[in-house]
């Protein structure tokens, strides 16, 4: 029988949490505390660090490569932590750095107020851009006897600070046409800094929203970051009116309709055979949620579908049969086509939701192709075959989602 190794943990903390945190963040750790060498190692890292922090010294990060940046937010790694301070204060000890918090102070209910009210006021002066303040009960026994919702931790609340708001001018409307012939309206705008980056144009979606806000070239509008992530216009200061709404298509320059869809105006292309749609409609197909095949841009899809050398999905995997004419082509050559062609191949083998996903059949996201497949047992058959009351009984799949697909389907076979 094998005996236990007899630890060599010299620090505070249990063996496991040792292990669990050398092995996730910094493989030299363990060493650090169970060896007087590994000791020095980590003193001497520590000294490096502290000098590059005060002579501010930036290191050259090299072409292609993004520095990544770790914080950690809440460490609960073994129920021998009794406190969720504890836990942070380990990591620091380690010299990473933690997500700002306020465990070392008392707070009392009293007192919680002006505790959001202070993070409230220094988060503008925060690097690292933030959406929201979590208060959660310190005592991580008490906290898990509280349980939790459907969703959500009984043992936290949670803020979100307000957008950040900018003003700006629209300079231009423009009309943006996607493969199902729907053309989204997009407001250009002087750009603008919001939660860290520039910003300078935001769908405006439909042409209902348009006349909502009576948007309008010239108008002076308020912008924000919906989620921290998608530019949105908050407000119109000016209301100068709806820009005309184009009766040609941008792209195809063919007439164009004004619908109505449950309540909402959109604008849409009427000609089945515009070039919008089959380029965009490629492009999905080809894209990472869907065939994810990396390299077939929309630049080069239309240069394929220009040349003839793709006309329907099942092209994109017999474009051998134009090896010679694509490598003479601008962009391409020997290596890039090869690469293709292996990227291509890979794509061959992939899932039935992936492959719904790609059809592009209108109102199925990668989302919703999961449930359907997920709903009637990944068989292919089942799937094509389905019926408008099978997918309506699937939670989530509603009457318009099932019409969509049945129709799809029923037009395509």
């Amino acid at each position: 029988m094998n005996k236990k190794k007899k630890s060599t943990n010299t620090s505070p903390y249990p063996d496991e949490v040792i292990d669990r945190l050398a092995r996730t963040f910094y493989p030299a750790i363990l060493a650090c505390w169970n060896s007087e060498e590994g000791q020095r190692e980590f003193a001497a890292w520590q000294a490096e660090q502290a000098h590059h922090a005060n002579k501010k010294e930036i290191q050259e990060v090299p072409a292609g490569e993004l520095p990544a940046v770790h914080i950690a937010v809440i460490c609960g790694f073994n129920r021998k932590f009794y406190k969720q301070c504890n836990s942070q204060q380990l990591v620091c000890d380690m010299q990473f750095t933690v997500v700002a918090n306020e465990s070392n102070r008392e707070l009392r209910w009293h007192t919680v107020g002006d505790e959001v009210a202070w993070f409230a006021e220094h988060i503008r002066e925060n690097e690292v851009p933030s959406d929201g303040l979590v208060l959660i009960y310190d005592d991580i026994s008490y906290g898990q006897s509280l349980g939790t919702t459907a969703k959500f931790p009984r043992d936290s609340f949670a803020f979100k600070w307000e957008d950040e708001v900018r003003k700006t001018t629209i300079r231009e409307i423009e009309w943006s046409p996607s493969r199902t012939g729907l053309i989204n309206p997009v407001a250009i705008f002087d750009p603008v800094e919001l939660e860290g980056t520039t910003v300078s144009r935001a769908s405006v979606h439909n042409i209902s929203i348009m006349e909502e806000l009576e948007l309008g070239i010239g108008d002076t509008v308020t912008v924000y970051k919906a989620n921290m992530i998608i530019p949105q216009i908050a407000e119109n200061l000016t209301r100068s009116g709806v820009s005309e709404i184009p009766k040609e298509c941008p792209v195809c320059k063919k007439p164009t309709k004004i619908s109505m869809e449950n309540n909402t105006k959109t604008l849409y292309c009427m000609n089945p055979k515009c070039q919008a749609k089959h380029v965009k409609s490629f492009s999905l197909f080809a894209s990472r949620d869907a065939m994810n095949i990396e390299g077939l841009s929309e630049a080069t899809l239309e240069k394929f579908i220009i040349n003839g050398y793709v006309k329907d999905f099942t092209d994109i995997f017999h474009l051998d049969r134009y090896e010679a004419e694509i490598k003479t082509m601008e962009g391409f050559g020997e290596k890039s086509y090869e690469n293709l062609r292996k990227r291509i191949e890979n794509a061959r083998k992939t899932t039935l939701p992936r492959l719904i996903y790609s059809l592009g059949i209108p109102n199925i996201g990668i989302s919703n192709a999961k449930m359907i497949c997920r709903a009637l047992g990944e068989d292919p058959k089942r799937v094509i075959r389905a019926t408008e009351e099978e997918l309506s009984a699937i939670s989530g799949v509603g009457g318009v989602i099932a019409g969509t697909f049945v129709e799809y389907f029923k037009v395509t076979i």
